[in-house]
């Protein structure tokens, strides 16, 4: 459980008026004396709740103040900060904070008062009668300050995008629960996390509890208030959670039932998995009695089926993702292809039934009548009529083509994790304790099938039938990854050609070419790769000034097409004075 960082009872400061420096000339209250110029917009005084369940418009703004340089606050991890607003030159401290899960975290913040002063400002606008302005305190500034923990790189603010989020102030009823500092039961006020003003650095400052989260990755604090999440007041430094070899069985647990819960795509679920492949690093052997014996691949059995568990519903997440990727393929193929018959054939409304052939009378001619007012000839609608004539509907063509790419992306970004989480267990050779090695062959297979290029998988040269139409049609979902049931038990060498051939033939109808797996080192003689050698210097070798002989090619090629020298800048001045004097002389 986190300390408690917080006093049992808000700060004295807290019930008095937000105040500077303690200077004759200084403001009674948190609003200046007059409204000052170049504030903020103004801002709704209705705040929202910071509960995980609080709704979020699918569209918001987009977070702005990214650049810690904009940034008016401060936000600390266990009393790391954030390097970017440190001197390079001074600051020998560390960029980063490395933890385990559900490791203690406290996060400092600090705010100016001038910003608050400012924002409050904004949201009342205009001037504020000397009363109302005596009766607005810190708490009235701080009410919807949040800091949240959120995953680095995640594009928005509030609830709905962080792991966790706590408001500074606790409402009414609200419930902080465990290392929250207390309830709303029994009558009591809730209690707030601790914060207190500081005259001397004209500043707000506090502390709020966290835990890193269960899975690993990188996450950091950011603060921002509540009605406004698009602002962000500060980031803080990036906190590192890698699990130990104590944490690996665990965390790879809790992955394994968030797979299981099936309450998302399981997206996030396979990258925890890749993170948690990647940094497995094994404790060293313990050590035994003299003639004991110690078998490790015993000590990591559990975290061993608990990882074949992960991957196991990884693959039922890709084989989903494939059966759903070709279902919407084929829905929007039909619906094109409905469209364009439907373009193609005569339009049945401007035909009409008469028994004589011409305009006719009785119940023909109603109907052409009727069928000349749906037309709008004569009718409102009709151009120069009363209404205005509608826009034309939107190409159904381009409507296709974004459900298309929309599938598309989804699909590529879904291949995408689980090649990442087979990268991560086939080039971590400490995974090995964990799978065994019928299964490191059999993912190894898949692994040939992946290329970063295209970003897709190619084809499964394993799977045979599916469809069972009797004419030899293979299902298309089972060409797609995911599906191992045709892959063999044994692998030889045979089914690894076959792999190279199904991804040498995509690349071949997707690029073009098939590229080289090689190193770029290979292209240099094996007899100049010597480290330090003196032909290497001398550029006496054929190939072992490759990279040099590239890097001044490149810089001829740049001097030669696209560098301007000083002689073109000269004639190009000279040239615009000389049409600035034609100009001025034409008098125009």
């Amino acid at each position: 459980m986190p300390p408690r960082t917080r006093p049992s009872r808000p700060p004295e400061s807290a019930a008095e008026p937000l105040r500077g420096p303690t200077t004759p000339g200084a403001s009674p209250s948190i609003l200046p004396a007059r409204t000052p110029e170049g504030k903020g917009r103004p801002r709704s005084d209705s705040t929202a709740s910071s509960s995980a369940g609080a709704s979020r418009p699918a569209r918001g703004p987009r977070r702005s103040q990214t650049r810690c340089a904009a940034q008016p606050g401060r936000v600390s991890a266990n009393d790391v900060p954030n390097a970017a607003h440190q001197d390079p030159i001074s600051y020998r401290g560390p960029s980063s904070l490395t933890v385990r899960p559900r490791s203690e975290l406290t996060a400092k913040w600090a705010l100016p008062l001038p910003y608050l002063r400012g924002r409050m400002m904004g949201k009342l606008g205009g001037d504020v009668p000397a009363e109302e302005a005596r009766g607005l305190t810190i708490r009235d500034a701080l009410r919807g300050l949040t800091v949240g923990l959120f995953r680095r790189g995640c594009a928005d603010n509030g609830p709905a995008a962080s792991i966790v989020s706590k408001e500074i102030l606790a409402e009414p009823g609200d419930d902080r629960g465990g290392g929250g500092g207390g309830g709303g039961g029994g009558g009591h006020p809730p209690k707030d996390y601790y914060f207190d003003v500081d005259a001397r650095t004209d500043a707000v400052h506090g502390t709020v509890p966290f835990y890193s989260p269960r899975t690993p990755g990188n996450v950091v604090f950011r603060l921002y208030f509540e009605d406004d999440p698009s602002s962000t007041l500060a980031t803080g430094p990036c906190v590192r959670v890698v699990p130990g070899d104590a944490d690996v069985e665990p965390v790879l647990r809790f992955v394994l039932g968030n797979f299981r819960a099936r309450k998302a795509s399981g997206m996030s679920s396979m990258s925890s998995l890749a993170h948690t492949l990647e940094l497995f690093t094994p404790a060293p052997p313990d050590r035994r009695p003299r003639g004991g014996s110690f078998d490790r691949g015993s000590q990591y059995a559990g975290p061993g089926r608990a990882a074949w568990g992960c991957l196991c519903e990884a693959r039922k997440v890709m084989e989903t993702a494939a059966q759903n990727y070709v279902k919407k393929r084929e829905e929007i193929r039909e619906k094109a292809e409905a469209e364009r018959l439907k373009g193609e054939l005569p339009d049945l409304g401007s035909l009409t039934v008469d028994g004589d052939g011409g305009g006719g009378t009785g119940a023909g001619g109603e109907g052409t009548k009727a069928g000349d007012d749906e037309k709008g000839g004569d009718g409102p609608d009709a151009p120069g009529g009363i209404l205005p004539a509608l826009p034309p509907p939107p190409a159904p063509a381009a409507k296709f083509a974004s459900e298309e790419y929309g599938n598309e992306r989804r699909w590529r970004e879904a291949q995408c994790m689980y090649a990442g989480v087979l990268r991560a267990a086939l080039t971590n050779d400490a995974c090995s304790v964990l799978f065994r090695r019928d299964m490191a062959a059999r993912m190894r297979l898949e692994y040939h099938l992946w290329c970063p290029i295209v970003e897709a998988f190619a084809p499964n040269p394993f799977a045979f039938g599916g469809k069972g139409n009797g004419n030899g049609d293979v299902d298309p979902a089972r060409l797609l990854p995911g599906d191992v049931s045709r892959y063999p038990q044994q692998t030889t060498k045979e089914h690894v050609k076959m792999c190279r051939a199904s991804r040498a033939a995509m690349q071949r109808e997707v690029l073009g070419f098939v590229p080289t797996p090689d190193e770029v080192t290979s292209l240099v003689p094996a007899g100049a790769r010597r480290k330090g050698g003196g032909a290497s210097r001398r550029g006496g070798g054929g190939g072992t000034n490759l990279f040099d002989d590239l890097t001044s090619s490149m810089r001829r090629l740049h001097e030669e097409e696209y560098a301007v020298s000083d002689a073109v800048v000269r004639r190009r001045e000279e040239v615009r004075r000389a049409i600035e004097g034609v100009v001025t002389a034409s008098g125009d």
